[in-house]
């Protein structure tokens, strides 16, 4: 009998440790979640972050190359798209 109770114990200690596992598991599990949810969300930023030093390196592109153009060739301003008159000069 006492082999016996020895068995059971060793198995209720694995029951125990085997819950312990699975519960650690799951608790990693949420890290893991909540990380890759954050890790998703600063990509988006770097995503827009990116796109706007593109448009912004654009912009300073222009402003360097800005030059004085004919009537002829333009009819409203290339960056804000206001068109040209006797008050709006080119």
């Amino acid at each position: 009998m006492t082999k016996l109770r020895m068995e059971v114990a060793i198995v209720d200690d694995l029951k125990n440790e085997l819950q312990r596992l699975q519960k650690e598991n799951d608790d990693l599990k949420d890290t893991c979640s909540v990380q890759d949810s954050a890790l998703l969300e600063l990509a988006e930023q770097l995503g827009r972050s990116k796109l706007e030093m593109e448009e912004l390196r654009f912009d300073i592109d222009l402003s360097k190359e800005n030059k004085w153009m004919s009537d002829d060739q333009v009819i409203s301003c290339y960056q804000c798209e206001a068109s040209f008159n006797l008050a709006r000069r080119k």
